[in-house]
């Protein structure tokens, strides 16, 4: 379970970071800020659910 949650939230933030960096493309304070909040506000709790679930057996979770 631990593997395939860590592949799992691998990839998830590789697409995310790699959004984040499209999406905000400046290297300003300001930007680097943004970028914090978006990961906070949005980007935080997928990864926070998925580790959740991914500790858990699938007997655990239905």
């Amino acid at each position: 379970a631990a593997l395939a949650t860590g592949a799992v939230m691998g990839v998830e933030g590789h697409i995310w970071y790699t959004f984040l960096d499209q999406f905000i493309v400046k290297r300003t304070w300001s930007s680097v800020l943004k970028k914090v909040i978006l990961d906070q506000t949005i980007g935080a709790p997928f990864y926070t659910l998925t580790y959740i679930v991914g500790k858990k057996s699938i007997s655990e979770i239905y």
